[in-house]
């Protein structure tokens, strides 16, 4: 589904909606499409969540091991493991 050129009939017809406008819109709006952009929809209300509680998660298991043999010691490199943790968190969650 071309999300851009849907947003640009959709755009097209709020300013003047011409019968060639409208037939092109409802070509693109398909009921497949339709089910698509709620599926994305949905996707995208549940994932906030998810993030958010797998962030959590993340930050809880590495303050555990703070002071542990092995673990960082530095304020920097403590930083730097955790910035890690929470980019593989959202690289996890984008590539779905």
């Amino acid at each position: 589904m071309n999300h851009q050129k849907l947003r640009e009939l959709a755009f097209a017809l709020q300013r003047m909606a011409t019968p060639q406008k409208l037939l092109a819109f409802r070509a693109m709006l398909s009921p497949s499409a339709v089910l698509a952009l709620l599926d994305q929809l949905e996707h995208a209300r549940t994932t906030a969540p998810a993030i958010r509680l797998t962030l959590h998660h993340e930050i809880a298991d590495f303050c555990a091991t703070l002071g542990a043999p092995g673990e960082p010691e530095t304020p920097e490199a403590m930083q730097q493991e955790l910035l890690q943790r929470i980019d593989n968190v959202f690289d996890f969650f984008l590539n779905q």
